[in-house]
């Protein structure tokens, strides 16, 4: 075997052994809480998909839309950030009657945020006690708090109801 040959064969399991040594395959998918908004009817408070919205963050850098026409959904993930006690979401509405800046609402987290050890692969993870939360009143009627604490557990933890036509 060459000099090159061998360099190259020290050299390649040198970068397969730090690969395998930052190996995430250990680490659990959701190890940070994100709390889970529940769309529901201010109506009859039962769960409905809706469609045409962009919900993107407030103040966040790029596009930081979370979700986009023409999604149909009930529910949606918001993340909150971890270096801070606020997060605010710009919901618009895109459907062609209702796409006017002035119908957009505001949803605003008010909370704590708790660092845990997860694991030794995953690191820290962080969990959320939601102290408030607050909405303009454009076309969301109202918001509810299922459960303050946010952990990584899938679940609703948030709920946002509509104005609907029943």
């Amino acid at each position: 075997m060459g000099k090159k040959s061998l360099t190259l064969a020290v050299a390649t399991c040198a970068v397969a052994s730090v690969l395998a040594g930052c190996s995430s395959a250990g680490c659990i998918d959701g190890r940070s809480g994100v709390p889970q908004a529940e769309f529901r009817s201010s109506a009859t408070g039962a769960v409905i998909r809706v469609d045409s919205l962009r919900i993107s963050g407030v103040g966040a850098p790029g596009d930081s839309a979370v979700l986009s026409p023409p999604a149909f959904t009930s529910f949606v993930y918001l993340p909150l950030k971890a270096d801070s006690h606020t997060t605010s979401w710009c919901i618009a509405y895109k459907q062609r009657a209702l796409d006017h800046p002035e119908l957009n609402d505001t949803l605003t987290f008010d909370y704590d945020s708790t660092p845990y050890f997860v694991s030794d692969d995953c690191g820290v993870g962080f969990r959320y006690h939601i102290n408030n939360l607050s909405c303009t009143s454009h076309l969301i009627d109202s918001v509810e708090i299922l459960d303050p604490l946010v952990t990584a557990t899938d679940k609703a933890y948030v709920a946002i109801y509509f104005r609907t036509q029943e």
